[in-house]
C-alpha cells in the first residue's frame, strides 16, 4: 500500500530545504494569504504542512477517480511538468506545462495546477501552453482547465481552439516591440498578488528607483 503521508513528508521536507537554500533568513519567506485569527502569521509554513498535505490528499482522490491519463509526448517523455522553450515571433518563451492529459476519447487537455484561493478569470496561460505544444509537437491541445487544489477540482473546461497560435505570436511580438521601447503598462488590478510591489514605482515602492511622479518619468 502506497504511504502518503511518507510521499507528502518527503516533498514537503525537500521544498522547505531549497528554500532555506534560496533564502538563508527563514523571516524572509514570502507567506501569502491574508491574517485572520486562526492564521495570525498569514499561510506561513506550518499551515502548509497542515493544509498542503490536504490538497496533496485530494489530488490523489480526485486523480484515481477519473479515467484521463497522462499524455506522453512524441519524445517518449511523460507530460508531467512538461518544460519547453518555444519560438514566438523570433522570441524565446519559457513554460513549464504541469499535465497534458488525454480523455477516454483521445481528445488532449492541458491542466494547471493552481494552490491559491482565486481562479484564473482568463485563460491566456492555458493558450500559451496550447500553442506552445503545437509550436513544438505540431500537436494541438483541445481543453485546458485548472485544477484547484483548496476545492479539489477543476475549473470548467474551456475550448482552446479560439486561441490560434497566430494570436499568441502576435502577443508575444507586441510586448517584446514594448519593452524594446521601454514601455511598461502596470497592470493595477492584480497589485495585491504581486510579490514585487516594493521596487514598484507605481505602487510607490520603498525600493523603486524613480517613484511616480517625480522628475525623470
Amino acid at each position: 500500500m502506497i504511504d502518503l503521508d511518507s510521499i507528502w513528508q518527503d516533498a514537503f521536507n525537500n521544498e522547505v530545504q531549497r528554500a532555506a537554500e534560496r533564502e538563508a533568513e527563514k523571516s524572509l519567506w514570502r507567506k501569502g494569504g491574508r491574517a485572520t485569527k486562526d492564521n495570525p502569521d498569514k499561510e506561513n509554513g506550518e499551515w502548509w504542512a497542515t493544509s498542503g498535505r490536504q490538497m496533496f490528499s485530494d489530488w490523489v482522490q480526485w486523480r484515481n477517480g477519473n479515467d484521463w491519463t497522462i499524455w506522453v509526448t512524441p519524445d517518449g517523455e511523460p507530460a508531467i511538468e512538461l518544460n519547453l522553450m518555444v519560438p514566438f515571433a523570433d522570441q524565446i518563451v519559457k513554460m513549464g506545462i504541469d499535465r497534458v492529459m488525454l480523455m477516454p476519447t483521445g481528445e488532449m487537455v492541458i491542466l494547471d495546477l493552481k494552490s491559491g484561493q482565486r481562479t484564473p478569470t482568463n485563460d491566456l496561460q492555458l493558450a500559451f501552453y496550447a500553442a506552445g505544444l503545437e509550436k513544438t509537437y505540431g500537436i494541438r491541445a483541445n481543453f485546458g482547465v485548472y485544477w484547484m487544489a483548496r476545492t479539489g477540482t477543476t475549473s470548467i473546461p474551456v475550448a482552446l481552439d479560439k486561441y490560434p497560435t497566430t494570436m499568441i505570436e502576435r502577443i508575444v511580438a507586441d510586448f517584446a516591440a514594448q519593452r524594446d521601447l521601454g514601455i511598461y503598462i502596470p497592470n493595477l488590478s492584480h497589485c495585491s498578488l504581486c510579490g514585487v510591489k516594493e521596487y514598484c514605482s507605481w505602487m510607490s515602492g520603498e525600493k523603486a528607483i524613480i517613484p511616480i511622479g517625480t522628475k525623470g518619468n
